[in-house]
């Protein structure tokens, strides 16, 4: 069986998107996932496939010394068309606080989703590492 690794910043995203593709690809694929802020990870771990869930998480293991010679990917999020469909019901004004893991992916979501026209409302960024 091949082995996946998710990487994430925090537990939260690893879990969720661990979640999501076990949903997808059942068991034919052992997914591991670690959490950059969470604990360590392991020296030795084997993967077939890392699969960083941001850019910020593949930068902050770029010290880390992984498994030589095992591809990486960063993946990309996207919205789920059928889910944002929802927010067209916010009313217009209203200020929405939107989370997310990193800065970075905060502020994208939040372009991803005024470009594709659900600029309706007032979008705050918000993530761990801002302040309240």
């Amino acid at each position: 069986m091949k082995n996946l690794a998710l990487i994430a910043m925090s537990s939260n995203t690893s879990k969720a998107c661990g979640e999501q593709l076990r949903h997808l690809i059942g068991e034919r694929v052992n997914i591991t996932q670690y959490s950059l802020r969470s604990e360590p990870l392991p020296v030795n771990f084997h993967a077939d496939l890392i699969v960083f869930l941001s850019q910020e998480a593949s930068a902050f293991a770029s010290d880390l010394q992984l498994q030589p010679g095992c591809p990486s990917i960063i993946a990309r999020r996207s919205i789920n068309y059928h889910e944002a469909q929802l927010l067209l019901k916010i009313p217009a004004g209203t200020d929405v606080l939107l989370v997310n893991d990193v800065a970075a992916s905060t502020t994208t979501t939040i372009a991803l989703l005024q470009t594709i026209g659900i600029d309706h409302i007032n979008y705050y960024p918000y993530c761990p590492q801002m302040d309240s």
